[in-house]
């Protein structure tokens, strides 16, 4: 008796996780694709403004297969930070995070399937995991028309080291009120 039990559960269980694998594949189907092909899904969508091409994003990521979370950039204060890219200057084998900037506002997360077998090298553990799974949250969106120092940075390190050079050769003297 308690053998049949066992048989009957372990087939429910097998249908169950079948039926899994089948839902799935019928939810990427109705995914979202990335112009380099990625299928992604919104999990927390919102109202507002775009990245655009040029802004600086600020972000953190979690690596996710199966249910294992092999990495949460949350662990480091600072939050990652990209340029914005034209998709044609990525290039292909280039981080497929990069595909979903233009797509996301601040606030918003979304989660990016990425295929196992694109790996150079599956993570231990995971030979039968198809895929990685980048869950996006936007933290913010630094617009390139508010990046204006940005430009200047080379001028202003020259003048900087212009004035300690001239400071150290008593050339403020003068200028300095003690």
């Amino acid at each position: 008796m308690k053998n049949n039990v066992l048989v009957i559960l372990g087939s429910l269980i097998l249908l169950a996780s079948c039926k899994n694998d089948h839902t799935q594949n019928q939810n990427m189907d109705k995914m979202n694709t990335t112009e380099r092909g990625y299928k992604y899904e919104f999990i927390k969508e919102l109202e507002g403004p775009n990245a655009e091409v040029g802004d600086e994003v600020y972000f953190h990521v979690k690596v996710i297969a199966r249910d294992s979370l092999l990495y949460d950039s949350e662990s480091r204060i600072v939050p990652q930070q990209f340029v914005v890219l034209a998709q044609d200057k990525i290039e292909p084998n280039a981080n497929p995070l990069l595909d979903l900037f233009t797509k996301m506002s601040i606030g918003e997360v979304a989660r990016l399937y990425y295929p196992m077998d694109s790996l150079k090298q599956r993570p231990p553990g995971f030979d039968d995991e198809e895929f990685l799974k980048y869950e996006l949250h936007m933290k913010y969106i630094s617009r390139k028309e508010n990046q204006g120092g940005k430009d200047r940075e080379k001028e202003i390190a020259d003048l900087m080291s212009q004035t300690q050079k001239d400071y150290k050769r008593g050339k403020l003297d003068s200028k300095m009120k003690v």
